[in-house]
């Protein structure tokens, strides 16, 4: 999760990973959870901010698609739709999601 929070910071999301570093902290604060004393130790933020570096270049070089907050595609919209889908409704998110597939996959189909 530090990962994919540190890359979406370098790609220009700051406010997106600052509500989802939000969130996070308060899920594990509800299921009691939180880091063993070595893990900080193991994995600096140093690291982790290299590791982000490392990837995203990686991504660059494989000439990948990088999602900007300009990007405005179909499926670029639905993921950020089931972001906000999950956060507002995790009971029912399941369900959700399943019917955006099917509409995905008949959408897809050849006619």
């Amino acid at each position: 999760m530090m990962i994919m929070l540190q890359a979406l910071r370098l790609i220009g999301f700051q406010d997106v990973a600052q509500l989802i570093q939000q969130k996070w902290s308060e899920f594990l604060s509800q299921i009691s959870v939180s880091p063993e004393p070595e893990y900080h130790r193991c994995y600096p933020d140093n690291l982790i901010e290299e590791l982000a570096k490392c990837a995203l270049e990686a991504i660059k070089q494989s000439q990948s698609r990088i999602a900007t907050s300009t990007t405005q595609d179909s499926i670029h919209l639905l993921l950020n739709q089931a972001w906000e889908e999950f956060w507002q409704n995790p009971s029912t998110y399941v369900n959700w999601e399943k019917k955006k597939i099917e509409a995905l996959l008949t959408g897809c189909e050849p006619q």
